[in-house]
């Protein structure tokens, strides 16, 4: 079972789940910007690695003591909790009516870096400073991915045409001079092709210019 919650998602409202209260609960601390938290009710290890009754909250941002007296204070009795990995956090969380400590564990999410090729035909207009416009917008999808979710290539198709969020271009027509015939992603170090990138459950997706070309 997963749960997503993004920081633009209103904490406010009651909580389900235990789990989600937690999530919540995370959210609202400073700094923190990304919460994914996965369970595994069964009693074998899931898919991703995570111990039978244990959740692995995966996090960017916070002070590690106050994540980890959320969590500790929070989850229920018996249930254990996974740092998944190399962005592994351990903290401890003292019960202030038992005064027994409790090992804590969460995730930082490991960046892991795409490429990407756009490819298009310039047509009437088209300067190099509207190609560093795509660029930048390309660039500006792929950092604001989700912890655990792969990364589409289509999804890339309207800031390679100067449209939506992630776009900026400097004139409205700037995305009418040229025509947009690929776009090609992977993990740096692989082959880009027109196919999603897999991104596991404690990784995060990012880019940078060096990682993206425009091609003609």
């Amino acid at each position: 079972n997963q749960l997503r919650v993004r920081q633009s998602v209103s904490t406010q409202l009651p909580a389900e789940t235990v789990l989600g209260g937690i999530v919540g609960n995370i959210l609202n601390l400073p700094n923190v910007s990304q919460v994914r938290a996965y369970e595994n009710d069964t009693s074998v290890t899931d898919s991703n690695s995570l111990p039978p009754h244990s959740i692995c909250l995966s996090i960017i941002g916070g002070d590690l003591q106050s994540i980890v007296n959320i969590i500790g204070k929070q989850k229920t009795i018996g249930c254990d909790t996974y740092g998944g990995g190399t962005g592994a956090e351990t903290g401890t969380y003292t019960d202030p009516i038992s005064g027994i400590p409790y090992v804590i564990n969460y995730n930082v999410p490991t960046e892991v870096t795409i490429q990407a090729v756009v490819n298009i035909s310039p047509l009437a207009g088209y300067t190099a400073s509207i190609g560093a416009e795509i660029i930048a917008a390309v660039i500006a999808a792929i950092n604001a991915s989700t912890i655990g979710n792969r990364v589409q290539f289509t999804r890339l198709y309207p800031p390679a045409l100067l449209v939506g969020p992630y776009a900026a271009p400097a004139q409205p027509t700037d995305g009418q001079t040229y025509e947009l015939n690929s776009v090609m992603i992977c993990l740096v170090g692989g082959v880009p092709a027109e196919a999603d990138v897999a991104i596991a459950f404690n990784q995060i997706a990012v880019t940078t210019a060096a990682w993206v070309t425009l091609t003609a």
